[in-house]
């Protein structure tokens, strides 16, 4: 196998505080850098991975399609590599009418000046390419890479939102529609020439009149950074924009409700202190004009360190009861960028009207869990695509293509003895191995908790009420050595592993 496929963990759980996960390592090297970027899930309920990786002592990009069966074995795997092209990304895939679209971006360098392009893929359901077409984009004043976006269908074409440099630090949001033979109906921008605008997702108006686009705003006049909801016309003049309320900040992804409703999830910023990360994740709906009919923001208790962002590129999605999912990454400061100390992704189920149903977290404590992706299947399931990297690292270069998934209620639909079991609960305690103090966090559907610790003949040697969610306990009079903890209340928290006091 020519592609660098480095990590492969395909999550179900066993019950709702622990799983077992097919977990597949097909180590090639460890100098390879890796992008998840979108999957789809087939009819079949076959789910297609799209990730791009790099060597980091080569210029090429290797953008791969993983074909996964339900039950997590690699069926199909296909790489695109374009050595002509000075890069070629490939970004969102999406099936239409049972044909498979691919859609990216690439620079050209040619003989006095470069060739930027986006670049569209056809594809059947077994992957053979059907077409490729590469589209000119030079009409806009391009300096630096595409960054984020979204691509959806809308009508009988699809819609293309994403930004892309126009001098120095300033980028500006295009849109592009293309049609279903890769043709370009129109390309036009939003003519920003005093910041950069980064679109994360975007919501199209009643009778093709206009668009929503969320974004993130660097150094916009009178209001700095932040984030912002612009009310486009259909060929991205101006109606008006306005900062998103509660300091929403980056990594939007907009659902809609009706024509005027719809639920934004993002991560906002709670300042407390310039030693805390101040990155939170919330959800908020809202109707178009801007007002904010309910909101759910999930704070962190004063002093505590732990930055929470919401998945890069979709983090919310529905159930088919109109339930909501909402993905964030717990621990993480910076995307892509390997960390010092491990980090989990934490799902939250909500009601409609935001009232939480659960709250559980993914990792094993052993790494940097990130997720990129996370979406719904026709069959409720959860899937996460993300990255995963050791931590602390082991090469700052090196990252893992992590897949995920679960179903709506956290119920395990395959379970083979053989794999790895992967912690999925209601609990967490870090860091482990201790020596001083722990944190113990637990799902905020419950009020309170026990915390206890004994040794291995069972003698308890520590037990604490926890007061909140978070909560730091002094383990340093414990003795270096193996221990049991369990955290667990009467409502039905029940969580317990092994602690190292070293």
């Amino acid at each position: 196998m020519k592609n660098k496929l480095l990590f492969l963990l395909f999550l179900f759980l066993s019950d709702a505080s622990f799983c077992q996960s097919t977990f597949f390592t097909k180590t090639q090297g460890t100098n390879i850098f890796n992008l998840p970027n979108d999957f789809v899930v087939k009819p079949d309920n076959n789910i297609l991975f799209l990730n791009n990786s790099q060597d980091v002592n080569s210029d090429i990009y290797d953008n791969n399609i993983f074909e996964v069966s339900s039950e997590g074995e690699i069926l199909n795997i296909v790489t695109y590599t374009d050595t002509a092209s000075k890069w070629v990304e490939y970004t969102h895939i999406i099936d239409v009418d049972d044909t498979l679209y691919v859609f990216g971006w690439g620079q050209k360098n040619l003989p006095g000046f470069d060739y930027p392009f986006l670049i569209m893929l056809k594809l059947n359901m077994q992957l053979d390419l059907i077409d490729s077409v590469e589209i000119n984009i030079d009409t806009l004043s391009y300096e630096t890479r595409l960054t984020n976006g979204q691509v959806k269908y809308l009508g009988e074409n699809f819609v293309y939102v994403s930004s892309t440099g126009a001098g120095g630090t300033v980028r500006t949001c295009f849109l592009s529609e293309i049609t279903k033979n890769g043709e370009m109906v129109r390309i036009v921008y939003d003519d920003e020439s005093t910041c950069s605008q980064i679109p994360y997702d975007f919501l199209p108006k009643v009778n093709g009149a206009g668009f929503y686009v969320f974004t993130w705003n660097n150094a916009m006049p009178v209001y700095g950074m932040g984030g912002f909801m612009y009310d486009y016309d259909r060929i991205l003049n101006i109606n008006s924009f306005s900062l998103l309320p509660n300091d929403f900040w980056v990594y939007f992804t907009a659902l809609p409700i009706d024509d005027s409703i719809f639920y934004l999830s993002g991560t906002w910023m709670q300042y407390s202190s310039p030693d805390i990360p101040p990155y939170r994740t919330g959800i908020m709906k809202m109707k178009t004009d801007g007002a904010v009919l309910d909101e759910k923001l999930f704070y962190s208790i004063p002093g505590a360190d732990t930055a929470d962002n919401t998945a890069y590129r979709n983090s919310l999605d529905y159930f088919s009861d109109g339930n909501l999912i909402l993905c964030s990454n717990h621990n993480i400061n910076i995307q892509i960028i390997p960390q010092l100390v491990p980090s989990y992704i934490r799902l939250i189920k909500l009601t409609p009207e935001l009232d939480v149903v659960w709250e559980r977290f993914i990792g094993n404590g052993d790494g940097k869990y990130d997720a990129y992706v996370m979406k719904t299947s026709p069959y409720d399931e959860i899937i996460i695509f993300g990255a995963w990297s050791p931590a602390p690292p082991t090469n700052w270069d090196y990252t893992e293509p992590m897949f995920i998934k679960t179903n709506s209620d956290g119920i395990i639909t395959d379970m083979n003895e053989n794999r790895e079991k992967i912690r999925i609960s209601d609990a967490i305690l870090y860091p482990n191995p201790a020596s001083v103090q722990v944190t113990v966090e637990f799902s905020i559907v419950y009020p309170s908790a026990e915390f206890k610790l004994s040794d291995i003949a069972g003698k308890t040697v520590l037990r604490t009420h926890l007061s909140t969610n978070r909560q730091t306990v002094d383990i340093s009079a414990i003795p270096a050595g193996t221990y049991i903890y369990r955290i667990s209340n009467p409502k039905g928290l029940e969580e317990s592993g092994k602690l190292v006091v070293e």
